[in-house]
């Protein structure tokens, strides 16, 4: 998650730069690129493709930097360079497979867990001690679940039940909104600084979301304060630009 907010911190200051420090700012992402890269969780490389996906197909000034990711990605794949992300090689989504046995056992003994506890859950944080009696035993390669909760909303729905779910998911969608309503509301104004900004925060969602499918990030607090912060940010964006008296003059850093 750190890796993909950096990446978009370095796509944003090289839009927002000219000249050489572009450039810079260009080759800064590279070694996040091949950190990524290197990683073995397939919900970073993932993640990082609707991030590139998403700045490729928005009209702003980080498009740039995506296409020339996305085009070096292609050589590598096709070149047959990397092991792990190869044409000729079998990927990282095909290795590791016991891991991917993890999460579906995980979500399964989830949904038990809710469904004998609908309305309020088995009570935060109690996954680890009562996985044992909703376990499904459905995979050699996953003889336990002594390694935790593997996914956010998953948790969440065992834990906190429906009136948990309901609420969280409604902080997020409620996030998405302001977010998309505020980036379709400067579609057509000189302000290509906030655009940008609001684009960053999309990115740092999409990468909440995808990563919080197979990772339980209620404890890996980085991601939590970033993807809020850049929320409340763009919410406080968006409340000035309901009132045009208080909106201010469009600027670039």
């Amino acid at each position: 998650g750190a890796l993909l907010v950096c990446f978009l911190a370095l796509a944003f200051r090289a839009a927002v730069s000219t000249g050489g420090k572009r450039t810079v700012y260009f080759l800064l992402t590279i070694p996040v690129c091949i950190t990524i890269y290197f990683t073995d969780t397939r919900s970073i490389w993932l993640a990082f493709a609707f991030v590139l996906a998403l700045l490729a197909v928005t009209r702003s000034s980080m498009r740039a930097t995506a296409v020339r990711v996305i085009a070096l990605a292609a050589l590598l794949f096709i070149s047959g360079v990397g092991s792990k992300f190869s044409f000729f090689e079998q990927t990282l989504f095909g290795r590791r497979s016991e891991t991917v046995d993890y999460r579906f056992v995980n979500m399964d003994t989830a949904i038990n867990m809710f469904a004998d506890n609908p309305v309020f859950g088995i009570g935060y944080g109690n996954f680890t001690r009562q996985w044992r009696r909703y376990f499904v035993d459905k995979y050699d390669t996953v003889p336990d679940l002594t390694d935790g909760n593997h996914s956010t909303l998953f948790g969440i729905l065992a834990e906190l039940g429906a009136i948990g779910i309901v609420l969280y998911s409604a902080i997020l969608l409620g996030g998405l909104k302001a977010v998309v309503t505020l980036l379709r509301s400067l579609r057509d104004e000189n302000r290509s600084f906030e655009k940008r900004f609001v684009l960053v925060t999309l990115g740092i969602w999409i990468s909440f979301l995808v990563i919080g499918v197979t990772s339980d990030l209620r404890f890996h607090q980085l991601l939590n304060v970033v993807l809020f912060l850049f929320l409340g940010l763009v919410t406080s964006i968006a409340t000035a630009f309901q009132q045009p008296s208080r909106r201010p003059e469009p600027t670039e850093p």
